[in-house]
């Protein structure tokens, strides 16, 4: 499997007082994109109820050089790693597109 990628733009939802990106915000764009990858790896939400099976996500390490602002885009990817067993580790980057940068 290859990257999974996806443009956000950066709204009303994800900005604080400052408008800027919170961490709530950052938060959402990561849970939405591993949304679109579990489902593409047959895990989504609508299979839940055939499969008994959903992911959990652990292991977060985020590092923030820059908040992004309301009405920036940014691209958010993910991809699969090797797995061992029961886990599989997902690898989150997104790159500027505009201003400002989360990764």
């Amino acid at each position: 499997m290859g990257f999974i990628e996806r443009d956000y733009k950066v709204d009303i939802m994800h900005i604080g007082t400052s408008n800027l990106i919170t961490n709530y915000g950052i938060l959402c764009l990561l849970e939405d994109i591993a949304t679109v990858h579990s489902d593409i790896a047959g895990y989504g939400i609508a299979q839940i109820p055939f499969t008994h099976v959903s992911w959990i996500l652990l292991n977060w390490k985020v590092s923030l050089f820059k908040r992004v602002a309301f009405g920036d885009m940014v691209k958010v990817k993910t991809w699969s790693v090797p797995y061992n067993e029961l886990f599989l580790s997902l690898i989150h980057i997104s790159e500027p597109t505009r201003l400002g940068m989360i990764s």
